[in-house]
């Protein structure tokens, strides 16, 4: 059996991330990490420090850089958990 999770519960973690680090209990994978949650620079490093302790994973500027939807979030840790 894989220890690998499944893209719901990836989502489910990741929302579970948003909530915590964010000012809405009920986020949308559509939802703009500034435009929508209203982010600021300070609650997104929070956030990508969950999302690397939650999954155990690395991400780099560049990459955080990249990742504006909580979709994008999603997708994100998806690819990185088959790899």
């Amino acid at each position: 059996m894989s220890n690998v999770p499944t893209k719901e519960t990836i989502e489910q973690r990741v929302l579970e991330c948003v909530v915590h680090n964010s000012y809405t209990s009920t986020p949308k994978t559509s939802d703009h990490l500034v435009d929508d949650l209203g982010l600021d620079s300070d609650d997104q490093i929070e956030l990508f420090l969950d999302i690397k302790d939650e999954f155990d994973l690395k991400i780099s500027d560049a990459q955080i850089e990249q990742l504006r939807t909580v979709q994008q979030i999603i997708d994100f840790v998806t690819a990185q958990s088959v790899t």
